[in-house]
């Protein structure tokens, strides 16, 4: 791991009792690797219960990511990675529910449990069909997009 990268959830914890605080600290911060050496994840699968209630414990989180990661794209990048969300508002875009986690896998890591999962995006149906992306949680706060 680079230095710099690591921060534990405490750390982040202590400068805040409010959670989206916390919460945007963390997907702020954090970029963790992890080869399939070092983590071993189960079959991609239907959603079951645990998964569903891992996921209503972040969707909050994961709302917010998608819109701060649309923002900077379009600033500093290439327009195009949400172009097919381009008409659409942001509450617009993060109008999925827990029903919309339509994949998961799952495994162990040095850094804790890892959840990946593929998220519908109900808003984004167009022409070349509808629209996913695909999420990482760890721990209980941690989203990559």
């Amino acid at each position: 791991m680079s230095p710099g990268k690591e921060r534990s959830r405490d750390n982040i914890e202590a400068k805040s009792n409010d959670a989206s605080e916390c919460n945007l600290e963390m997907l702020n911060m954090m970029l963790l690797e992890a080869s399939e050496e070092q983590i071993v994840l189960d079959d991609a699968h239907v959603p079951g219960e645990d998964a569903k209630n891992a996921f209503d414990e972040v969707a909050e989180a994961i709302k917010e990511s998608i819109k701060k990661s649309r923002r900077s794209w379009k600033i500093h990048h290439e327009s195009s990675m949400w172009a097919r969300a381009a008409g659409l508002s942001d509450d617009e875009l993060t109008s999925f529910s827990r029903d919309d986690l339509v994949q998961v896998r799952n495994g162990q890591a040095s850094y804790g449990h890892v959840i990946f999962g593929k998220l519908r995006l109900p808003a984004v149906n167009d022409k070349l069909g509808e629209g996913f992306i695909h999420v990482r949680s760890w721990g209980l706060y941690c989203i990559d997009l």
